[in-house]
């Protein structure tokens, strides 16, 4: 996952940019926005819909829960392929996250 825990309300507004590399050269890359402003459904309801099932309801277990983004490489016309290295820098945080695609 990350070193990185945000505990507390989770933030209106994020912003940030995807870098997908290919061969150690930039193939891609995009803005983003995210946080529960963009989102289509409510924060609230969203999480008592995935709670209400009891796979998830265990005292003490953590769930990540990824909301998304206003952005895609896919709606931008572009393919990821095995060893792809993906860099997610979340600028309104100051967090960065690297993540080679191992598939063949």
């Amino acid at each position: 996952m990350a070193p990185w825990l945000f505990l507390g309300t989770p933030p209106s507004r994020v912003t940030g940019e995807v870098t997908i590399e290919r061969a150690s050269a930039p193939a891609w890359k995009g803005t983003f926005t995210t946080g529960t402003k963009a989102l289509h459904y409510g924060l609230r309801d969203m999480m008592a819909e995935l709670f209400s099932y009891e796979a998830l309801s265990h005292p003490g277990r953590v769930h990540y829960v990824y909301i998304g983004a206003d952005r895609s490489s896919f709606h931008g016309g572009f393919t990821m392929a095995g060893q792809d290295r993906i860099e997610i820098t979340f600028a309104t945080h100051g967090v960065t996250l690297t993540h080679t695609v191992d598939w063949n």
